[in-house]
């Protein structure tokens, strides 16, 4: 009985320790917009797959380049400098910018839409 007595507080400092507390929450804020950027489908104008040397389109088609919509994250609200990605997260390539967060902070992502079409942004995961 005298160890349930001794264990008891002992198991509810613990837990108090893990809960989040207001104080150690924090509020991450990321920038991110969706800008458009000329896109070569063929950028060395064969088929990798096959090694085989593809004719030059006709000029009444479109050809290889279009626009596309690339999610980038910039440094802050002025969307004039994009933040550098880290060197560890240099196999993204294209893919847009991971949110992180922790438990118990709050994101806050402010939307630049620089497209001329729409665009949004939809946060999978986060409760």
């Amino acid at each position: 009985m005298r160890s349930l007595i001794f264990a008891l507080p002992v198991l509810a400092l613990l837990c108090a320790a893990v809960v989040p507390t207001a104080a150690s929450a924090k509020v991450r804020t990321y920038y991110i917009a969706a800008d458009e950027v000329e896109w070569n489908y063929l950028p060395l104008g064969k088929d990798m797959i096959k090694g085989q040397v593809l004719p030059t389109p006709p000029p009444d088609t479109p050809g290889n380049t279009f626009i596309k919509a690339l999610y980038r994250e910039y440094t802050d609200a002025t969307f004039a400098h994009l933040k550098p990605r880290k060197a560890e997260e240099q196999y993204l390539g294209y893919l847009g910018p991971i949110v992180r967060a922790e438990v118990g902070d709050s994101i806050r992502i402010v939307f630049r839409n620089n497209a001329t079409r729409p665009y949004s942004i939809h946060a999978h995961g986060v409760r």
